[in-house]
């Protein structure tokens, strides 16, 4: 099932919570995109996920694809649209899918009067096709709703949000629908605004269902600051819903519950909350809440390492479990706002970054990260403005699909935080990222890796992060060298650096992929040539040159060492 998504570091509310640490770079397995008529479609603008299907919205083409997983790849299925649908319906803006069910949001169809809204439902026949079942619209529906902005659905259950609804002598208000499946075959079973929700607060602006409970944003009411935003949390036993809670955000900033998601923590109820214009700089941030023993926590904020303004983490948001996934539309990491989407894992009481997903085509303003949807085994990320390079022409908006997240190896040691060694010119990267000195752009890079320590399966996959950016010379990419040392140094001074990687020394070299935006790549097949062997541990670093005028002055930086054990 899904809605709609964000993610971050985290924080807890009134105490400083567990930091992230460096995060090893994850590029898909698949990536599906759009050709031919259906160019500039923004496909990918939502995903969810049902099962072996994968909806994929397009909303300028107002339609939805839906792909199946053949087992070898993802192949076209079937197209939903609506059948009385019309350009400007904004059909596909919203969508949800659960069971045997799929529906689709058009807030801009025009039938109960100028941007009233709809909604269309959908469902999989006996027959494996899907079939359209119903339009769903407002009761007391007035222009200007947007009825169908949001939707979510679980079983025989659906919820509209209609953020733009007017109060009485309140404007856009905001009012949520419920819809059930009964014998018509889906009936609306009533509609509410917030218990305190007054003009202007778009109550509806997303919503979110799970089992007994509906949670709600208020995209721009007033909770401490203008238009912060809001959300409300409901439970409905069977006598429709009850209000419960009212979330409201812990920083300043604007859009929070922008992004909604539900997923159960070990014996809790979980909510996570993507804020892309937190922090006023609109670097973003996301929220994560435990209902525990019938109470709301007081919750955690997630924001990224060296998160700078206008990145907007949280733009997508999808939870599972204790895994979290979110996107960051404007991530700098390729060339350009390029986009990407960060994986964090609880533990015990802490959460931690573990993973970033990556595009490994990643382009300039693709929002790689618009959407996410994660079912606890696979990851969708929407791009729905890829541009293939600066000049928009030829666009291939794309879908990448993670099969399977990987595990991370190694241990992250002589880190440039000052705990061991200070680094060269008081450059110490901030305490607890497991990150190298801080470079010329006020930045350390963390080297991390994931796949596996086995020497038979070479599958070692090592990235490293943050280095020096070369902005604007996507052709320029930054220049980096990998060691592998078979001893590990305390950390003597190498330029504005730290070296880490000592005993015999192999230089692995250049980078498979090196961008614009400080990031590289090694591996896998690394292994064999290299003649590793089980048993042996490496001390792996990298070095890298600095072109600007910060840091120390010595234009060569290193990042973190990484220790890794081979095993057979």
């Amino acid at each position: 099932m899904r809605r709609t998504r964000a993610l971050s570091l985290l924080l807890s509310f009134g105490a400083i919570g567990a930091h992230a640490t460096a995060q090893a770079v994850v590029l898909e397995d698949a990536a599906l995109r759009t050709t031919g008529q259906l160019l500039y479609s923004d496909f990918g603008g939502d995903v969810a996920l049902n099962g072996s299907r994968l909806f994929v919205a397009l909303r300028d083409a107002e339609r939805v694809q839906v792909f199946l997983d053949s087992g070898s790849g993802y192949v076209l299925e079937t197209e939903l649209v609506a059948p009385d649908g019309v350009d400007g319906d904004g059909f596909g803006s919203a969508l949800a899918s659960d069971g045997l069910t799929c529906v689709v949001g058009a807030p801009g169809h025009d039938a109960a009067g100028v941007d009233a809204g709809a909604a269309y439902v959908f469902r999989l026949g006996g027959s494996g096709t899907w079939g359209y079942e119903a339009k769903l619209l407002a009761s007391g529906a007035q222009p200007g709703d947007q009825f169908g902005r949001s939707v979510d659905t679980i079983g025989e259950r659906i919820a509209v949000g209609a953020p733009f609804t007017d109060g009485p002598g309140a404007a856009d208000q905001g009012r949520v629908h419920l819809f059930d499946r009964t014998g018509a075959p889906w009936s609306g079973v009533g509609s509410f605004t917030g218990p305190d929700s007054v003009g202007g607060d778009q109550f509806g602006y997303q919503v979110a269902l799970a089992g007994h409970l509906l949670v709600v944003c208020a995209g721009t009411a007033t909770a401490g600051y203008p238009f912060s935003g809001a959300a409300y949390a409901y439970r409905d036993l069977g006598l429709g819903p009850t209000f419960e809670h009212k979330f409201t955000p812990p920083v300043l900033g604007e859009a929070f519950a922008h992004q909604i998601d539900i997923g159960g923590g070990t014996g809790s109820e979980r909510v996570a909350f993507g804020m892309p214009y937190g922090e006023l700089d609109a670097s973003g941030v996301v929220c994560v809440y435990d209902r525990v023993l019938g109470a709301w926590d007081a919750g955690f904020v997630c924001d990224l390492p060296y998160g700078a303004g206008l990145e907007q983490f949280g733009s997508s948001v999808a939870l599972h479990g204790d895994r979290l996934v979110a996107g960051t539309i404007f991530d700098w990491t390729w060339s350009g706002f390029s986009g990407s989407a960060a994986v964090f894992e609880k533990n015990g009481g802490a959460w931690s970054l573990q993973l970033e997903l990556l595009p490994s085509d990643g382009q300039y303003d693709g929002i790689f990260g618009q959407s996410v949807d994660f079912d606890g085994t696979r990851v969708v990320v929407g791009a729905p403005q890829l541009s293939g390079g600066s000049n928009p022409p030829p666009s291939f908006e794309r879908v990448y699909v993670y099969d399977q997240l990987p595990t991370r190896v190694g241990t992250a040691v002589c880190v440039g935080d000052g705990s061991v060694t200070p680094c060269p010119c008081g450059n110490d990267s901030p305490v607890g990222y497991d990150m190298g000195c801080e470079n010329g752009f006020n930045r350390a890079a963390n080297l991390a890796a994931s796949g596996s320590a086995s020497v038979a399966a070479d599958d070692l996959f090592l990235s490293v992060e943050n280095m020096t950016r070369t902005p604007g010379f996507p052709g320029y990419p930054v220049q980096a060298q990998l060691l592998a040392g078979t001893s590990l140094l305390s950390g003597m001074t190498l330029g504005d650096g730290l070296l880490c990687a000592g005993g015999m020394v192999q230089r692995i070299g250049a980078p498979q992929l090196a961008t614009s935006g400080g990031l590289a790549w090694w591996g896998p097949g690394l292994a064999l040539p290299a003649g590793w062997a089980p048993g042996q541990t490496l001390h792996f670093q990298v070095f890298y040159r600095d072109p600007t005028l910060g840091g120390c002055g010595a234009h060569v930086n290193t990042s973190n060492a990484l220790s890794v054990t081979f095993t057979p």
